[in-house]
Parts: structure tokens; C-alpha cells; sequence
């Protein structure tokens, strides 16, 4: 699929009532369709990244990273192409980029660090899997790249 980089969402600056929203979903409903997708993903990560989350065993790591190895889901590669191919579309390229940016930053030797440290360390190691920094090196230097 190719991202519609003129497309009406885009051009939207002002608060978005429900006939100017339907309108943008008739005109561009790729736009809208990332912008809801990339929303819920950036609420999804910070959810993740909560005191609930800690408690309950959840993380970036056991959710965006799979398997015994912790290799990082293939799905990363969507968010790297609205980064990339969305030139006309700021709020889409840089929300993708720094839900991308939170994923990877999972995988980082210094991060899983951080966490070792903490008071939950306890609760997170019997559930977590450790992410793979090697899986995460590819997309981090694309993320940087851009």
C-alpha cells in the first residue's frame, strides 16, 4: 500500500468536528485510517510503560519482542515506511518515529539496566523475556538515519 502523502488529513489544523472528520475519511480514509492506527499505537506504548503495566508483568519487551531469542516483530518496518514515505504528513511521521524510537529503546543494554535496578525488577524478570539488541540494530539505524 502507498501512503497518500497529499492527502486531506494532513491538512487539517483545526479541531476536527464530526462532519469535518467524515469528510476527511471520504477524501483521504488511508489518512485517517493511519492516524487513528498510529494514535492507538503511541496510547498502547505508554500503557506499557505505566506502574500498571510494571505490576502486572506487561512490557514493550514481552509484547514487540517474540520468542525464547527476544527478536524484535517484523511489524516495525509499517511504522519505518510512514516515516519515510509520509513527507507530506508531520503528526503521522513523527508520532511513528517515536513509537518506533519507544520499542527500540526496550532492546538497549542501558535500559534493561535501568530496569534491573528498579523495585519491580522482581516482577518483570519471571515474566519479561530479555529483547534482542541485535534485532533492534537494523531499525535504530534506520530511526536515525531519518
Amino acid at each position: 500500500a502507498s501512503f497518500n502523502v497529499s492527502g486531506h488529513v494532513a491538512r487539517i489544523s483545526d479541531e476536527c468536528n464530526e462532519n469535518r472528520a467524515l469528510d476527511a475519511l471520504d477524501a483521504d480514509p488511508l489518512g485517517v485510517v493511519t492516524h487513528y492506527a498510529i494514535a492507538k499505537l503511541h496510547t498502547i506504548l505508554t500503557t506499557l510503560c505505566s506502574p500498571w503495566a510494571a505490576e502486572n508483568g506487561v512490557s514493550i519487551g514481552n509484547v514487540f519482542y517474540a520468542g525464547m531469542e527476544g527478536d524484535l516483530i517484523e511489524q516495525w518496518k509499517s511504522l519505518l515506511r510512514v516515516i519515510s514515505k509520509g513527507k507530506g504528513d508531520l503528526y503521522a511521521q513523527r508520532t511513528a518515529a517515536l513509537c518506533l524510537a519507544q520499542i527500540l529503546l526496550a532492546a538497549c543494554p542501558s535500559q534493561r539496566l535501568s530496569v534491573s535496578n528498579s523495585k519491580d525488577a522482581n516482577a518483570l524478570s519471571s515474566s519479561s523475556r530479555v529483547p534482542s539488541y541485535a534485532s533492534a540494530i537494523e531499525p535504530l539505524e534506520a530511526l536515525t538515519a531519518w
